[in-house]
């Protein structure tokens, strides 16, 4: 299941078409957050922190902020519709509290396996779907707690201010 920023923010993510009609969701962002991660363990959960600090700093007109446990497909068919894709995600591989962002590039990539979606085979994914083709970065936060339990660990508490300027500065990135 996926969050919106909206969502997070306490409102709807949503524009109305008119009185007395149901709101429709608006699909028409330039640029798609996707916060991967799992909230219930530990500093995997993250990126979901960041998504609620992007939020509170203000998330810019044409930018859509969506949660995820895991890529899969359906987000693909998202990322294919932006012109601007910033993936965040818990690092095993950084030191805990460090922001990296990486660009992923994906011109030499093979048909991607979608049971299995690490970031550059779900933007090649995204490119094969058509549409448009978005640039695409991968912002880590290095984790050291990845038990059972939803409290980060300190210095990945401490890197979530960080990491959401980080994003937001990325976002605010022309093509």
């Amino acid at each position: 299941m996926s969050v919106t920023a909206s969502a997070l923010s306490g409102r709807t993510g949503t524009r109305r078409r008119g009185s007395g009609t149901p709101r429709v969701p608006d699909r028409s962002a330039g640029a798609l957050v996707i916060c991967i991660g799992n909230p219930l363990r530990e500093d995997d959960g993250v990126a979901r922190h960041v998504a609620s600090r992007l939020v509170e700093l203000g998330v810019p007109p044409g930018v859509r902020v969506v949660c995820c446990h895991q890529l899969t497909p359906e987000l693909a068919a998202d990322a294919a519709a932006v012109d601007r894709v910033v993936l965040v995600d818990a690092a095993v591989s950084s030191h805990a509290g460090c922001v990296e962002t990486r660009e992923l590039d994906v011109t030499a990539l093979p048909v991607p396996d979608v049971h299995e979606i690490d970031p550059s085979s779900f933007i090649a994914l995204a490119r094969m779907l058509g549409g448009r083709d978005p640039r695409a970065s991968l912002v880590v936060v290095g984790g050291c707690r990845f038990g059972f339990g939803e409290e980060l660990s300190r210095p990945v508490a401490a890197a979530v201010r960080r990491a959401a300027e980080v994003v937001s500065a990325l976002v605010a990135k022309p093509r």
